[in-house]
């Protein structure tokens, strides 16, 4: 859902500026990453987001097994800039907006033996 948000408000509105479901390509071309942390190179990107239910169909499709999925309200880099870091060194949306959007998730899938 992250990706799906506008990143360049000020104003602290989650707004939706690009498609949360798969099958639109984003082209990005920016000199630094989104860590910001050396100039780049090839400064050209191509990126596609992928829906939950697109990436849980595909595992589900292929014999994986669903062990455990947290959605999480943190990420490991400011992906706004009103975000606030924490004392854990992780990024934050300010309280009165934290809890409306997901910014991560973590996804374990098993495939069984045989």
């Amino acid at each position: 859902m992250a990706w799906a948000l506008d990143q360049d408000r000020e104003d602290r509105l989650l707004v939706l500026d690009f498609p949360y479901f798969e099958g639109r390509m984003q082209t990005w071309d920016e000199d630094f990453s989104y860590l910001g942390d050396a100039k780049l190179t090839a400064t050209a990107t191509h990126e596609w987001n992928h829906g939950l239910g697109e990436i849980f169909t595909a595992l589900l499709r292929r014999g994986f097994v669903i062990k455990t999925f947290v959605e999480h309200t943190v990420l490991p880099w400011k992906m706004h800039s009103w975000m606030e870091e924490s004392e854990d060194g992780w990024f934050r949306f300010p309280v009165d907006v934290r809890d409306q959007v997901p910014l991560m998730y973590t996804l374990v899938a098993e495939k069984p033996a045989g």
